[in-house]
């Protein structure tokens, strides 16, 4: 069967810098941090036993067994364990332009148990638990957890007043920024404004042009060298649908 569909669906392009999961369950004992990394499609991370740290544009979250991680569409985290072996199940999810966030397994044992059986059925588990429940805060609480925050919302518009305010100094801002969440804060920040204009680029039918005047780039080419270095691809490839061969 051949299938026409745009760019926001379906695997990442060979040439791009994201990289794929995939589904199901799987046991992690090491190497016990797992450098920073992008993915094309949003899923579901459920942490079935132990626990681990993830750091990523919706902050920095300890995720424990129960726990429900969305990982947004094009998102980027790093991961920390914090216990000697972690098991957890991946399930597909559905394009997510949010930050992500956490949630809590209503019944950790149904949702493992479903899904050895019927993916749909345990994504739907999944759905009514996200759906029937606000998102739980992130645990830590030091200044770049601050930071992320407010440049995830567009608050800290200059990073040397942020740091002026909450008495750091630039070089503090970067080193330590970059200690927890893998990039410096100001490539955190343009990561973020490039994400934002790819969503705009994959779920609209906006010119591009108007995306980077909206998103707050330059011009056009300047949102287009910064969507390339997010994805490995130039915006014009998200945009053209393509004929893939499916079985």
């Amino acid at each position: 069967m051949t299938i026409l569909h745009g760019r926001s669906g379906g695997a990442a392009p060979t040439r791009s810098l994201l990289r794929s999961i995939k589904p199901g369950r799987e046991r992690v004992s090491g190497p016990r941090v797992e450098p920073r990394h992008r993915h094309h499609e949003a899923y579901l991370l459920i942490a079935v036993s132990g626990a681990f740290e993830q750091a990523s544009y919706g902050g920095r979250h300890i995720v424990a067994a129960g726990d429900i991680l969305v990982q947004p569409t094009l998102d980027a985290h790093a991961n920390a364990l914090r216990t000697d072996t972690l098991e957890v199940l991946r399930l597909p999810w559905r394009y997510d332009g949010s930050l992500g966030g956490r949630y809590r397994s209503s019944d950790l044992d149904l949702l493992v148990r479903t899904a050895e059986k019927d993916v749909h059925e345990a994504c739907a588990l999944v759905e009514r638990d996200v759906e029937a429940q606000s998102p739980l805060q992130p645990q830590c609480a030091d200044w770049p957890d601050h930071l992320a925050s407010e440049l995830a919302t567009g608050r800290a518009a200059c990073l040397s007043e942020w740091a002026d305010q909450h008495g750091l100094v630039p070089e503090t801002i970067s080193r330590g920024f970059g200690r927890v969440f893998g990039v410096s804060a100001s490539a955190f920040r343009l990561e973020l404004k490039s994400r934002r204009a790819w969503l705009e680029i994959t779920g609209t039918g906006k010119s591009m042009a108007t995306i980077a005047a909206e998103c707050g780039f330059a011009d056009q080419a300047h949102m287009s060298r910064s969507v390339f270095a997010l994805t490995g691809v130039a915006p014009s490839y998200w945009r053209e649908p393509r004929l893939t061969a499916e079985p």
